[in-house]
Protein backbone atom coordinates (compact mmCIF):
# COMPACT_ATOMS: atom_id res chain seq x y z
CA UNK A 1 0.00 0.00 0.00
CA UNK A 2 1.26 3.63 -1.13
CA UNK A 3 1.95 5.91 1.87
CA UNK A 4 0.12 9.06 2.09
CA UNK A 5 3.05 11.16 0.72
CA UNK A 6 2.88 9.10 -2.55
CA UNK A 7 -0.92 9.50 -2.62
CA UNK A 8 -0.60 13.45 -2.32
CA UNK A 9 1.85 13.41 -5.02
CA UNK A 10 -0.84 11.44 -7.75
CA UNK A 11 -3.82 13.78 -6.47
CA UNK A 12 -1.90 16.55 -6.83
CA UNK A 13 -2.10 17.11 -10.77
CA UNK A 14 -6.08 16.22 -10.62
CA UNK A 15 -6.73 19.13 -8.35
CA UNK A 16 -4.93 21.34 -9.81
CA UNK A 17 -7.33 23.95 -10.78
CA UNK A 18 -10.20 22.81 -8.82
CA UNK A 19 -10.31 24.61 -5.20
CA UNK A 20 -12.85 22.53 -3.52
CA UNK A 21 -10.44 19.67 -4.27
CA UNK A 22 -6.90 21.52 -3.38
CA UNK A 23 -8.28 22.59 -0.33
CA UNK A 24 -9.20 18.63 0.56
CA UNK A 25 -5.83 17.93 -0.76
CA UNK A 26 -4.03 20.38 1.55
CA UNK A 27 -5.50 18.50 4.47
CA UNK A 28 -3.94 15.30 3.62
CA UNK A 29 -0.77 17.37 3.12
CA UNK A 30 -1.19 18.84 6.45
CA UNK A 31 -2.05 15.51 7.98
CA UNK A 32 1.25 14.31 6.60
CA UNK A 33 3.24 17.33 7.61
CA UNK A 34 3.81 19.21 4.52
CA UNK A 35 2.57 22.21 6.93
CA UNK A 36 3.79 24.69 4.29
CA UNK A 37 2.91 23.24 1.02
CA UNK A 38 -0.52 22.80 2.32
CA UNK A 39 -0.89 26.46 3.20
CA UNK A 40 0.57 27.73 -0.35
CA UNK A 41 -2.13 24.89 -1.95
CA UNK A 42 -4.96 26.20 0.69
CA UNK A 43 -3.90 29.97 -0.77
CA UNK A 44 -3.89 29.18 -4.09
CA UNK A 45 -7.74 27.65 -4.13
CA UNK A 46 -8.53 30.77 -2.47
CA UNK A 47 -7.11 32.96 -5.21
CA UNK A 48 -8.90 30.95 -7.95
CA UNK A 49 -12.35 31.42 -5.93
CA UNK A 50 -12.28 34.17 -3.66
CA UNK A 51 -16.89 35.00 -4.09
CA UNK A 52 -17.40 31.32 -3.19
CA UNK A 53 -18.31 31.70 0.26
CA UNK A 54 -18.41 28.17 1.21
CA UNK A 55 -14.84 27.82 -0.26
CA UNK A 56 -13.85 31.12 1.25
CA UNK A 57 -15.22 29.88 4.77
CA UNK A 58 -13.59 26.61 4.38
CA UNK A 59 -10.51 27.63 2.98
CA UNK A 60 -10.26 30.63 6.46
CA UNK A 61 -11.14 27.28 8.53
CA UNK A 62 -8.43 25.78 7.54
CA UNK A 63 -5.48 28.43 7.76
CA UNK A 64 -6.59 29.46 11.14
CA UNK A 65 -6.76 25.84 12.09
CA UNK A 66 -3.37 25.15 13.61
CA UNK A 67 -3.18 28.28 15.38
CA UNK A 68 -2.71 27.80 18.85
CA UNK A 69 -5.60 29.21 21.27
CA UNK A 70 -3.36 31.07 23.92
CA UNK A 71 -2.65 33.59 20.68
CA UNK A 72 -6.56 34.61 20.86
CA UNK A 73 -6.36 35.91 24.21
CA UNK A 74 -3.44 38.31 23.15
CA UNK A 75 -5.94 39.86 21.06
CA UNK A 76 -8.70 40.07 23.54
CA UNK A 77 -6.29 41.76 25.84
CA UNK A 78 -5.28 43.85 22.87
CA UNK A 79 -8.72 44.87 22.66
CA UNK A 80 -9.37 45.46 26.43
CA UNK A 81 -6.57 47.54 27.07
CA UNK A 82 -7.56 50.19 24.34
CA UNK A 83 -8.76 53.72 25.57
CA UNK A 84 -12.28 54.51 26.31
CA UNK A 85 -11.89 56.57 23.52
CA UNK A 86 -11.36 53.92 20.71
CA UNK A 87 -14.51 52.98 19.40
CA UNK A 88 -14.51 49.41 20.03
CA UNK A 89 -17.90 49.66 21.85
CA UNK A 90 -21.20 50.91 21.40
CA UNK A 91 -24.14 52.35 23.82
CA UNK A 92 -27.42 52.45 22.73
CA UNK A 93 -30.38 53.03 23.93
CA UNK A 94 -32.88 50.19 24.47
CA UNK A 95 -36.44 50.06 25.14
CA UNK A 96 -37.44 47.99 28.84
CA UNK A 97 -40.34 46.42 28.47
CA UNK A 98 -42.09 48.60 25.81
CA UNK A 99 -42.49 51.34 28.45
CA UNK A 100 -41.11 54.95 27.66
CA UNK A 101 -38.54 54.50 29.63
CA UNK A 102 -34.65 53.35 28.21
CA UNK A 103 -31.45 51.91 29.57
CA UNK A 104 -28.23 52.58 28.90
CA UNK A 105 -26.42 49.47 27.31
CA UNK A 106 -23.41 48.67 26.33
CA UNK A 107 -22.33 46.30 23.74
CA UNK A 108 -18.84 44.71 23.65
Amino acid sequence: MANLADKIAALLPRADGNPAAMIQLARLMRKDGQRERALSLCQKALALAPTDAKLVREAKWFLSDDVPAWQFSIVRDNICAMPPTTPHYAVRSVPIRASSKSAQVSWR
